[in-house]
């Protein structure tokens, strides 16, 4: 009897546009069995959320580093070495 909000956090813009696509469209290599994500999402399921990128640790380092990033690697225990 329980009633739970299933949420599914990205940072990835591609997979954002997938999920709210209906079918494949011209993706390739994209599995019948793996639009069932389409739609629970469309069913509101599941419910689609985007990481901003000041709360996600996995991005740091992929872009110039800047304040934000100094502080997720803080949190990570991890420190910026001087040269």
């Amino acid at each position: 009897g329980w009633h739970l909000e299933v949420e599914l956090w990205t940072d990835s813009s591609a997979a954002r546009g997938t999920v709210l696509r209906h079918g494949a469209g011209k993706l390739k290599h994209l599995e019948v069995q793996e639009l069932w994500l389409q739609q629970a999402v469309t069913t509101s399921r599941l419910n689609l959320k985007k990481i901003p990128r000041a709360f996600n640790s996995a991005d740091c380092l992929t872009h110039h580093w800047g304040s934000t990033d100094q502080k997720l690697l803080t949190q990570m225990g991890l420190r910026k070495v001087p040269r």
